[in-house]
């Protein structure tokens, strides 16, 4: 029986990471102020690991925000991505920051992330206004104003607008 649900679990997830995601929306008008942004108007979950930060602190510095699931399929295999732009543009400022979006305990959550090698900030969630994706894993790059330089799934678009936006 546990062959056969492992067989069926790999099958949805092949066929699931074939799948096209949503259109990315149109380029963002630049907002008047940074309170007034897309990021200066999103809310985060509970902290639950890695570093911490006031809303604040991010204020002139590109943001990377993925929306993950510890039991979503393709964001076991998207999150190595996110490790690697922490590790190639954290020292220029940029902060990345996971939000779980599913079920789990605090040390659930923070296992299936050190376990990917995660040392970037993850909360419980996030409020993105405007955002009625529910598709994971998802990527927004906020640009230094805040505004969204990036809606989409991690791949080498994300870099491109992490690195345009740096």
């Amino acid at each position: 029986m546990t062959d056969i649900r492992l067989s069926v679990l790999i099958l949805v997830a092949v066929l699931w990471a074939g799948l096209p995601g949503p259109p990315a929306p149109a380029a963002e008008t630049p907002s008047g102020s940074w309170d007034e942004s897309r990021l200066g108007r999103t809310r985060f979950g509970e902290w639950l690991g890695g570093p911490t930060f006031a809303k604040e602190d991010l204020k002139g510095n590109v943001i990377v925000v993925e929306l993950w699931g510890r039991h979503c399929p393709r964001c076991t295999v998207a999150f190595p991505a996110m490790v690697a732009l922490n590790a190639r543009y954290g020292s220029q400022g940029v902060i990345v920051i996971g939000a779980h979006s599913q079920d789990g305990t605090k040390e659930e959550v923070m296992s299936a992330a050190h376990a990917k090698g995660a040392t970037f900030t993850i909360v419980k969630g996030v409020r993105i206004p405007d955002d009625d994706t529910r598709l994971l894993p998802r990527v927004y790059v906020f640009d230094h104003r805040g505004d969204v330089a990036f809606n989409g799934l991690p791949d080498g678009a994300m870099g491109a607008a992490v690195a345009a936006a740096v």
